[in-house]
């Protein structure tokens, strides 16, 4: 599949609330995340040989990219980094990072559908693919946008996901009952992901992630990790 045409494309009217929705939750404060690179993306890069760069001049995609912890991190690692998020606010944030460390990325406030339709039509390709916690309550729509970024990498390139496991328990209330209870049935799992993915698989594990949650108590979390080498 080639682009995000089928029947189980968002809306318009979906992306729209999609967008206003997380837009809306950046705005509620200064800093949604800590601005540090997911630990298990850079432990993950590091099992598979990917951290630092290995190579010059490594085209990386961070879809989802928030605030830009990790693309701003993949960055300084030696990779030419492009982070896509839909909310404008994060997007706005991640450049202001980006010109705060001094460090060198693109970023695109756009929805990830159409964003990967326009690379993909303009030959765009990558070496380095990252999604982290990028997930949906319609397992189509997250399966359809994930294949529709591995057409942009390029032939030896790594497709690497950091998923939860297990929603975090304090993320229900973000939710409605129907929501959560499909959210958590489309949740990947260690077969379904590099089924997903498709190629040689060079990591797929489920790592435990001590936490804070927001009340200060320590919890532990699960995350799915899982890095496919493609044809």
């Amino acid at each position: 599949m080639n682009d995000l045409g089928g029947n189980n494309a968002p809306t318009p009217d979906r992306l729209r609330e999609t967008r206003e929705h997380w837009d809306a939750r950046y705005r509620e404060s200064d800093s949604m995340w800590s601005g540090k690179v997911n630990h298990a993306l850079e432990q993950a890069l590091t099992r598979v040989g990917l951290n630092p760069a290995p190579r010059p001049n490594l085209r990386a995609l961070d879809l989802g990219c928030g605030e830009g912890g990790d693309a701003l991190w993949l960055a300084s690692q030696g990779y030419a980094v492009t982070g896509v998020d839909i909310a404008p606010t994060a997007i706005e944030r991640a450049q202001s990072h980006a010109l705060r460390q001094g460090v060198t990325a693109t970023f695109a406030a756009s929805d990830a559908e159409t964003w990967l339709a326009n690379q993909h039509a303009a030959g765009t390709t990558f070496d380095l693919i990252t999604v982290s916690f990028l997930h949906t309550n319609v397992v189509e729509e997250r399966e359809e946008l994930l294949r529709a970024a591995r057409t942009l990498l390029h032939p030896g390139g790594v497709f690497l996901t950091v998923s939860h496991a297990h929603m975090p328990p304090w993320a229900r209330k973000n939710f409605t009952e129907a929501e959560w209870e499909a959210r958590t049935r489309a949740l990947p799992t260690l077969e379904s992901e590099p089924a997903l993915l498709s190629g040689e698989v060079l990591l797929a594990e489920v790592w435990n992630r001590t936490v804070e949650d927001p009340s200060g108590q320590p919890t532990v979390l699960e995350d799915l990790v899982v890095a496919v080498r493609c044809p």
